[in-house]
């Protein structure tokens, strides 16, 4: 996603909305994979165009990861997971409420 780190959804949306705005004109705001799937699913993008989207979205995001790979002088040591006694059922909540936002908003412009 695009990397919002406030605890609000709302500022987070606002955000979305303000970048989305800012790529209007080049990405026709097919910025993130869910939002190319919920166009598709509203039909404002036909199937077979946001299925190539997603595919290079995809590719896109494997070549940024090389690129950044590449530029690193050692590996990253990190790993991400829960944090404290949060359940799994918890994250699955806490991670669509924060991304189920992000197509909505990005629709509504």
């Amino acid at each position: 996603m695009l990397g919002c780190f406030s605890e609000s959804v709302e500022d987070c949306s606002i955000l979305l909305y303000v970048f989305s705005h800012l790529l209007e004109h080049t990405s026709s705001k097919l910025i993130n994979y869910q939002v190319s799937v919920a166009m598709m699913v509203v039909g404002a993008v036909p199937y077979v165009r946001g299925g190539l989207v997603i595919i290079a979205q995809i590719l896109g995001a494997i070549a940024a990861s090389a690129v950044v790979y590449g530029l690193l002088p050692g590996p990253l040591n990190v790993r991400t997971g829960l944090g404290g006694d949060t359940t799994v059922v918890q994250g699955l909540f806490i991670e669509v409420k924060s991304t189920f936002p992000f197509p909505l908003t990005i629709s509504k412009i």
